[in-house]
């Protein structure tokens, strides 16, 4: 009888143990689009934390088998096409553009809904979207990335 017992000890403690590695790597991904949401961000009158929040949720629950949706804002093609870009997968490999199209997103979904809340439900479209994002972007660690400074490093080539 002991035995599913520790069964189920062992299982919870490997999902506890995939759990923070999971959220260490969601921190670790916003960490280094910080400079990129600030001025996003700023551009398009969105809260910063709230861009981060999402972004830091896409890292955490990435689906490795999507097909749909890429780079670190989890952007379907038929987003660029709708923000007049070219349906190219290979653009969405820079997070710089990925932040950009995630909030030029979700300031339009402001304008035609009339309120952020309904244009972050939106975005995603799960029930409970909203309610882990607000949760996320009053995370202090959240909070504590955005008041750190990043310098915004440019390549040329």
């Amino acid at each position: 009888m002991a035995l599913p017992i520790y069964r189920s000890i062992g299982a919870t403690l490997t999902s506890e143990a995939a759990s923070e590695i999971l959220s260490e790597r969601g921190y670790e991904v916003v960490s280094n689009l910080t400079p990129y949401v600030k001025e996003a961000a700023e551009f398009y009158e969105l809260p910063p934390e709230i861009l981060m929040a999402i972004l830091y949720e896409e890292a955490v629950h990435r689906k490795p088998f999507d097909v749909e949706t890429f780079g670190v804002a989890q952007i379907g093609l038929k987003e660029l096409v709708t923000q007049g870009l070219p349906p190219d997968v290979k653009l969405l490999s820079n997070d710089r553009l990925c932040v950009w199209v995630l909030a030029r997103k979700l300031k339009r979904l402001q304008i035609q809904t009339g309120s952020l809340k309904k244009a972050i439900t939106l975005h995603n479209g799960y029930s409970d979207y909203l309610e882990m994002i607000e949760k996320r972007a009053a995370d202090h660690r959240i909070r504590e990335l955005l008041q750190e400074k990043h310098a915004v490093r440019t390549f040329l080539a």
